[in-house]
């Protein structure tokens, strides 16, 4: 039986590479995220928070600061990172801290509702033959009117929109979970607490958009089985990835950025891609004195009034005609707009579908253009100078 969780597919969507070392090659990572370790912290605390309630005690704020604490000291390791810059170890300790206060007097005493379960396990049914869907629920409460509450605690420096919300899938999974457990499941709350802002942001998911989700769920996964390819997915995220010494995007600036300052120097990739860029920078240059010196044939050509000019070993032969030219997408959109109109009601725009305006030319030319449209098309036109230079070796001459 294959296990799958929201986080397993919330990996996958973000990269599918990261899927496949953590979860098909079981590569435990050695580094962890201090985001993901202040997470684990604040809601170890939390759960101990109504773990006492349930036992008809209150935890006093101070008790509450002093296990967040304590689990800090004795959780932490040296593969805890800090991948923003400026900031440290202490500032997202405090930021945890910070989380559990404004929670605490935000919800004194509470007993707005019954707690049913803690750090729940829970399976969500989707009917697929060897496949298990499983998920942990942060809070399960059930108020006195009976509406069910999904609670999930979240230490995010990002406030989402409410519409981002309500697009959710990993409570609306839970809530089918808890429907298949219980027959009073008939209305349901999903609550989400973002504690660095102290705010609760509610759902609530029609059956409609249930089994949606559960079908857009069932096709993720239905992809995962089917694919031999994992590839790579570069976002922002990629800077708390633990595997970036195993990525083809990353694996390189993984290795360096550990180098000394010579050794770094001397690195072979390193020396390729600095030998590459100034190549490519003398050849820019190049580019440049070679549109120059065009420049200055055409003029001493035209001053001259010749069409070929003889050089110590080789000679150019200068050939200007005129052109058509027709308005282009990077230049005067709203003619170009107009004119692939003109094509399109002619028929004949697939076959200028770039508006290509060589091939334009031939199909006028070639009388394949019904002349009624020929003369709108001439309306666009534009007879440019086209200039070229071609070179040959003078027979009999020794380059000096």
């Amino acid at each position: 039986m294959k296990r799958y969780s929201y986080s397993r597919l919330e990996t996958y969507e973000n990269c599918p590479l990261q899927f496949k070392l953590r979860y098909i090659d079981r590569i435990k990572s050695d580094t962890e995220s201090v985001e993901a370790f202040m997470g684990s912290r604040v809601h170890e605390s939390l759960e101990k928070l109504y773990r006492d309630k349930l036992m008809e005690k209150t935890c006093s704020l101070e008790d509450l600061i002093d296990f967040y604490h304590s689990n800090w000291d004795k959780n932490l390791h040296e593969g805890v990172i800090v991948v923003r810059e400026g900031y440290s170890l202490d500032n997202y300790r405090e930021i945890g801290k910070r989380c559990l206060e404004s929670y605490y007097h935000r919800y004194f005493p509470f007993d707005h509702a019954r707690t049913i379960a803690l750090e729940m396990p829970i399976e969500v049914p989707l009917g697929v033959p060897g496949i298990k869907f499983v998920g942990f629920i942060d809070r399960l409460d059930q108020r006195e009117d009976g509406t069910y509450e999904i609670h999930d605690y979240k230490t995010s420096s990002t406030l989402p929109h409410q519409a981002k919300i309500d697009q959710d899938k990993q409570l609306a999974l839970y809530q089918l979970g808890i429907e298949s457990l219980w027959d009073d499941v008939r209305d349901v709350d999903l609550v989400w607490h973002y504690l660095a802002f102290d705010k609760e942001l509610r759902s609530k998911r029609e059956r409609e958009k249930l089994e949606m989700v559960k079908k857009e769920v069932i096709s993720i996964i239905h992809k995962i089985e089917t694919t031999d390819s994992f590839e790579p997915r570069e976002s922002p995220l990629c800077g708390w990835c633990g595997y970036q010494d195993l990525c083809p995007l990353k694996k390189h600036t993984f290795k360096v950025s550990r180098l000394p300052p010579d050794a770094f120097i001397k690195e072979d990739g390193v020396q390729l891609v600095n030998r590459y860029i100034e190549v490519k920078n003398q050849m820019k240059a190049l580019k440049q004195e070679e549109e120059q010196l065009k420049n200055a044939i055409y003029e001493y050509a035209a001053r001259e009034g010749v069409n070929v000019i003889n050089g110590s070993g080789y000679r150019v032969r200068i050939r200007v005609s005129k052109k058509p030219k027709y308005p282009s997408i990077s230049g005067d959109r709203e003619r170009y707009s107009s004119l692939v109109e003109v094509l399109k009601r002619a028929g004949i725009w697939e076959e200028v579908s770039k508006l290509d305006s060589n091939r334009l030319v031939e199909l006028i030319e070639e009388g394949r253009i019904e002349e009624e449209v020929v003369r709108e098309i001439k309306a666009y036109e534009e007879i440019v100078e086209d200039k070229r230079i071609f070179t040959s070796r003078i027979k009999g001459v020794i380059e000096k």
